[in-house]
C-alpha cells in the first residue's frame, strides 16, 4: 500500500524523466486515433512504457483490435499506475501471470483515474496482495462492461474485477466467472456486505463499504459504493 502511494506521488510530482518509445500496431494515442493493440508484443510495449514512469499513459487512448491468445505475462502498472484509457472493443486477452511474491498483480497492477471498458481477461493470475483479473488496485476512474474468466490466486485483497478499490472508483456492468483462491480470509466485521458476482456502482458517496465474496472483493475505500444486482 505504501509503495503504490509513493509511486502515485512520484507521478504527480513528476519526479521521473523516462521518455517512452513504445511502438504499437497503429494509432497516435488520441481519442480519435487510439493506439492499436493487436499482439502480445503490443501489450509488453504498453507495460514497459507505463512501468518506467513519468505518467506516460495519462490522456492516452488504447484500443484492443482482436483477441490476444498468446498468453500475456506482463503486468501493466506494476511500478507506476496506469492512468490512461483502455477500450477492450469486446475482445479477450489471455494471460499467464505468475508473480506470487509481488503485490499489485493483474492485467493492470495499479490504476489511477484510468478508464477501462469492454474487456475480457482469461487465463491464470497469481500474486501476493492486491490481485485481480482486471486491476489489482484502482484509485478513482472506472471499469465498465468488462469480465474476468481467469483463475486468481493471492494472499489478501483478491478479487475477480478488482482486488482493492479506493478514491471513488466506479465499476459498472462487470462480472466474474473465474475461481478466486484467497489464502488469507478477511475478518467478518458487522458491516461486511455479501453480494453476487455481478455488481453495478450506482453512485459515489462518502460511505465506506467493504466487500468480500468468492467472486469480487474490495477493501473498504472512501467514495466507493457498490450495490447488488441480480441477473
Amino acid at each position: 500500500m505504501k509503495l503504490l502511494n509513493i509511486l502515485i506521488a512520484a507521478i504527480i510530482l513528476g519526479g521521473w524523466t523516462y521518455n517512452a518509445t513504445a511502438q504499437f500496431s497503429g494509432g497516435s494515442g488520441t481519442n480519435a486515433e487510439p493506439y492499436q493493440i493487436t499482439s502480445k508484443a503490443d501489450m509488453e510495449a504498453l507495460a514497459d512504457s507505463v512501468n518506467n514512469g513519468n505518467n506516460w499513459s495519462a490522456n492516452k487512448y488504447f484500443k484492443l483490435m482482436n483477441d490476444i491468445t498468446d498468453s500475456v505475462r506482463t503486468v501493466i502498472g506494476s511500478n507506476f499506475a496506469f492512468t490512461g484509457n483502455f477500450f477492450g472493443n469486446s475482445k479477450k486477452i489471455t494471460v499467464s501471470i505468475n508473480k506470487p511474491n509481488e503485490d499489485f498483480v493483474g492485467l493492470f497492477g495499479g490504476t489511477f483515474g484510468a478508464v477501462i471498458s469492454d474487456l475480457t481477461v482469461d487465463g491464470i493470475i497469481v500474486g501476493r496482495n492486491y490481485v485481480a483479473g482486471i486491476a489489482g488496485q484502482t484509485n478513482g476512474g472506472k471499469i465498465s462492461n468488462s469480465s474476468n474468466n481467469s483463475d486468481i490466486t493471492g494472499d489478501n485483497f483478491v478479487g475477480g474485477i478488482a482486488g482493492r478499490m479506493v478514491g471513488g472508483t466506479v465499476i459498472n456492468a462487470c462480472f466474474n466467472t473465474g475461481n478466486i483462491n484467497k489464502k488469507i480470509l478477511p475478518k467478518q466485521e458487522p458491516d461486511v456486505i455479501v453480494m453476487d458476482s455481478t455488481v453495478v456502482v450506482l453512485d459515489k458517496t462518502d460511505n465506506y463499504i467493504i466487500l468480500y465474496t468468492e467472486n469480487i472483493s474490495a477493501e473498504r475505500g472512501k467514495n466507493s459504493i457498490i450495490e447488488r444486482q441480480r441477473t
